[in-house]
């Protein structure tokens, strides 16, 4: 009964997020216009943007001697409109906490249905 809720309620959980993502967005274009996200963040704080190169190729890169990561996904989103780029990072977000919040809804099931 709980999972025919669940289920009846994500379209309009995911309406509701895609919504206010695209409320962010407009926001942001509206007060920043088509500047990059990167011009945005630089005029906000250079040295964190330059800090976000070196974590990634240090910290995150799976291959610190040929680092690819930072260059082939991280630049190019920075690279978008800073509108674009808050759509695309808060829906990534979303997604993430969506699927994390269902597996943690499917693993509790799971270990009732082991106790019962």
């Amino acid at each position: 009964m709980a999972d025919g809720t669940a289920a009846e309620r994500r379209p309009r959980t995911l309406l509701r997020l895609a919504a206010a993502n695209l409320a962010v967005g407009l926001a942001l274009w509206l007060a920043v216009g088509n500047r990059t996200a990167a011009e945005v963040w630089y005029r906000a704080d250079a040295n964190s943007l330059v800090g976000l190169q070196a974590f990634v190729e240090q910290r995150l890169d799976p291959d610190p001697l040929d680092p690819t990561l930072y260059f082939d996904y991280v630049l190019p989103v920075i690279e978008l409109p800073a509108w674009v780029a808050a759509i695309v990072l808060l829906t990534l977000f979303d997604a993430l906490r969506l699927a994390a919040v269902e597996g943690a809804l499917r693993l509790r099931a799971r270990l009732r249905r082991t106790k019962g």
